[in-house]
């Protein structure tokens, strides 16, 4: 696969051929989206 993020604990969301930028995720908005996102 070409396309990847990369999560990081504390940190954010980032792209892997992007690693300067992140995107900081409180860990109730994380918790919020595993959430919405796992399959049943």
């Amino acid at each position: 696969m070409s396309d990847c993020v990369e999560v990081g604990h504390g940190v954010g969301i980032r792209d892997s051929k992007a690693p300067a930028t992140h995107l900081p995720v409180s860990e109730q908005a994380w918790s919020a989206f595993l959430h919405l996102v796992k399959v049943p």
